[in-house]
């Protein structure tokens, strides 16, 4: 038990010490050996309940260990000597007949734990640093050993702990909580149980501020106060749609990033912590002075009582004081049930639409407030913040040291922000079309996302903030080919036939509208690519290029479409020279990097990357596919920490799908597994993460379950075909699981028709060859293997492969791994 923790607590008069292995009662201290306590904690959990043998020892053992009885009893007969106790005549601890022991005293939680330290162990987490505490518990960043990212664990006050029944409700409101994906709310990755018992959440750990923090410095300034507040609207709306419903929004709950997002901390939290203890006037879960007058009542709440709670916050925002004062709690509960809020101001300095917004917002009557944080976030976005009231003057923003050559790049990145938005003005000023600055601000977000990362998630983000600016600016050509654009690539990797129609109907009056313009054509090159007429991808990418010679995207779109007529020479050119103008130095070198890296030329692509991530060290794609192209030339090490660092930024299943894939490489296995797990856990969708558990499976000599997952993966294949995926990289993937399953004629016929659909792709050859390996035709495998590594496929890759272990100590093996590649 060394380096674990567990919080103390008090059997009658005797201290529980677990930290320290003991128990004391004034001057005596008695020192009792780690699972006995735990038995003990176990006992006291459920106090005063009869706990079986069986429950014990797998409480504290755990389901799979071979416990005997007698080493129970052992612990028992520790336990009753430490406190001078007896077992016929028992004054702690119950002997029942058959059915297990109990404990006859009073057992209190209420003792303050004392602080993890550094290194401390629970569960897979490693304690780095405490960063906070409260009510709510205590809060740690901490490293999840099993994959790598940095966490925040947050336990949750002991009292959870008394009550088994209180402990299973807050973990299923956890796990609600859980299925929150919004990204105004805090990722919840994991609930857990400590080896004693003490809840524990894993969260994503955000380096910011939080808005109790900037509120530190006075009041914001109007416009990042509205648009905080939208954002936090944005967050409870996700939440409420799903009846969850926060309880305790405040500053202390809200942290605002470097980039402004705001993310929504402790979700549900006040209501499953409320669930242990009774609720009276005053002691209801939240913190008074924002809290609504029935969740002050003590009254059942709805989401009416999050949106008054926003109405307390925006306020704050505005003035650096909340609503309803008081020197004492009981007095801001008086006010809060009994006055009118303090007036926002009487000098003008708002608009009179935020101040409606604010009184609606604190109606004493839930029925008269706003219904949804829907309404309250459309209101929010109403207001002018560029005319019609005074803006409060910016405060200087503080801005966190770091080392210096980031700060060199920091401005760089600032640079590329400012083009970003410029071109927006640009893009405007030269066509007819005029943006409002809400639409400006939701088209540059969602340019700056889209570029940000190529994410599921991120991309998602990208389009919904689209979606909100055609919202406001309907039928606008140039937001319809922005958007189709991005569907088209959302399409090409994560495919849905159900968005193709949307796709070309977006295209159709884009085109109609704005013919003088680039962009329509280049959502034009896009969707004629997925159908696969690279030729007319040309022809619209050449009508993009001569309408705007000065837009990257032209050069890139055109660029694609002649790789895709296999004139990879001239595609590569025409990139390049997107590279060149506009944002070119950001897109059209994430474009190049991509089709050298297909082309296996994977210094040039790597060069490339490292250009984009001189510009932005943290950029998640970037990352991402320099460490694919390290991973991909048996480079682990190097690829292992760039993908750690993806999968903290992003937690995206592909990221973890990588990660676990160099952990297999470096046959770190239960990591591997672990990664891979999370992977399909993120995304069951993944049938590369479904495939890799299996292969990592059968390389730890478990059959069974490598079937089952080989399985899997192959059902996943299968579902994406249907649903009209990338046909020749779905049917390769497909291969190799059908070879495991002893399916080979299957499996090479999947391959022929990949061959057929993109002659030139290597990774096919390689496929072909390592199906034959399979099933015992060397001389077939042999010949494939030759083609791929003439056609530039890795030769780390064949001295790694399982398939090929056989052949290792081949003459003719080790000739085609010597031989000189085709370049």
């Amino acid at each position: 038990m060394q380096g674990s923790w567990e919080p103390d607590f008090f059997v009658a008069d005797w201290r529980v010490r677990p930290a320290l292995g003991q128990l004391e009662r004034g001057d005596l201290t008695v020192s009792v050996e780690a699972r006995s306590l735990q038995v003990l904690a176990c006992l006291a959990r459920h106090v005063p309940n009869v706990v079986s043998k069986q429950r014990l020892i797998r409480e504290v053992w755990g389901e799979e260990a071979f416990v005997t009885e007698e080493v129970l009893s052992h612990a028992i007969w520790e336990l009753r000597k430490a406190f001078g106790d007896e077992a016929r005549n028992p004054r702690f601890i119950q002997t029942i007949a058959r059915k297990g022991y109990r404990l006859l005293v009073e057992v209190s939680f209420g003792a303050a734990p004392e602080l993890l330290a550094a290194g401390s162990r629970i569960a897979h987490y490693e304690i780095l640093a405490p960063v906070g505490g409260g009510a709510m518990g205590e809060v740690y960043k901490a490293k999840d050993l099993r994959l790598g990212r940095v966490v925040a664990l947050k336990f949750l006050p002991t009292e959870l702990a008394r009550d088994p029944g209180a402990r299973r409700r807050f973990l299923r409101e956890a796990q609600a909580v859980a299925l929150l994906d919004h990204p105004n709310v805090a990722t919840l990755y994991e609930v857990g149980e400590s080896e004693g018992g003490r809840v524990f959440l894993a969260l994503a750990f955000y380096e910011g501020e939080t808005l109790q923090q900037k509120l530190v410095s006075g009041p914001l300034p109007l416009s990042e106060a509205v648009a905080i507040a939208r954002q936090i609207a944005q967050g409870l709306a996700a939440a409420h749609r799903r009846q969850i419903v926060h309880r305790d929004v405040k500053p202390a709950n809200v942290v605002v990033l470097p980039d402004g997002m705001v993310k929504l901390l402790d979700f549900g939290l006040a209501k499953m912590a409320g669930a242990t203890t009774l609720t009276h006037l005053g002691s209801s879960p939240g913190t008074p002075a924002y809290k609504s007058p029935e969740q002050t009542r003590g009254e059942k709440v709805d989401p009416r009582s999050d949106l008054w709670a926003l109405g307390v916050v925006l306020y704050e925002m505005l003035t650096g004081r909340v609503p309803f004062g008081g020197e004492y709690e009981q007095a801001v509960i008086y006010a809060i049930l009994n006055e009118p809020p303090r007036p926002l101001d009487g000098t003008g300095a708002f608009p009179s639409e935020l101040a409606a917004v604010i009184e609606r917002a604190l109606r004493k009557d839930p029925a008269v407030r706003y219904a949804t944080a829907e309404d309250l976030e459309k209101d929010l976005a109403r207001i002018p913040l560029d005319g019609g009231g005074k803006i409060t003057p910016r405060r200087p923003v503080r801005v966190r040291r770091r080392l210096r050559h980031r700060a060199v790049w920091a401005a760089v990145v600032l640079a590329v922000l400012v083009v970003f938005g410029s071109a927006v003005g640009v893009w405007q000023r030269k066509h007819r079309w005029d943006f409002g600055p809400e639409v400006t601000r939701l088209v540059e977000q969602g340019d700056r996302l889209e570029w940000r990362g190529d994410t599921e998630h991120i991309l998602h983000n990208a389009e919904e903030a689209y979606r909100r600016a055609l919202a406001r600016d309907r039928d606008n050509p140039l937001i319809q080919a922005q958007l189709a654009a991005l569907l088209a690539r959302l399409q090409t990797q994560f495919p849905d036939a159900d968005r193709l129609p949307e796709i070309r109907r977006l295209v159709a009056q884009s085109i109609e509208r704005a013919p003088d313009h680039a962009m329509p054509w280049v959502a034009q090159t896009k969707l004629l690519l997925l159908e696969a007429k690279p030729r007319e991808a040309e022809q619209a990418a050449r009508k993009a290029v001569d309408r705007e010679p000065d837009f990257d995207r032209g050069y890139t779109v055109l660029g694609e479409a002649l790789i895709a007529q296999k004139r990879l020479e001239e595609g590569l050119n025409e990139i390049r020279r997107g590279v060149a103008v506009g944002q070119g130095y950001l897109r059209a070198r994430l474009v190049l990097a991509t089709m050298l890296q297909e082309a296996s030329r994977y210094d040039e692509a790597a060069a490339e990357l490292q250009q984009v991530l001189a510009y932005d060290p943290d950029h998640p794609t970037a990352n991402q596919n320099l460490a694919g192209i390290y991973l991909d030339n048996g480079r682990n090490l190097d690829a292992l920490p760039l993908f750690r660092k993806v999968f903290e930024m992003t937690h995206d299943a592909r990221a973890a799908n990588s990660l676990g894939f160099t952990y297999f490489n470096l046959d770190r296995m239960d990591e591997a597994i672990a990664a891979f797990s999370e992977a399909y856990r993120l995304d069951p969708s993944l049938h590369t993460a479904a495939r890799n558990l299996a292969e990592s499976y059968e390389k730890i000599g478990k059959a069974d379950e490598a079937h089952r997952w080989y399985t899997a993966a192959l059902s996943g294949f299968d579902r994406l075909l249907a649903r009209g995926g990338p046909r020749a990289e779905l049917l390769n993937g497909r291969a190799f699981c059908a070879a495991k399953l002893g399916r080979y004629s299957e499996a090479f016929g999947n391959v022929q028709e990949a061959m057929k659909l993109k002659p030139k792709q290597n990774a096919f050859l390689f496929r072909a060859a390592q199906i034959f390996a399979m099933e015992g035709r060397r001389a077939d495998a042999l010949t494939y293997m030759q083609r791929a590594i003439q056609e530039g496929y890795s030769r780390e890759e064949f001295r790694r492969d399982l398939s090929f272990k056989a052949f290792r100590d081949d003459p003719r093996f080790q000739a085609i791994l010597e031989s000189s590649a085709k370049r």
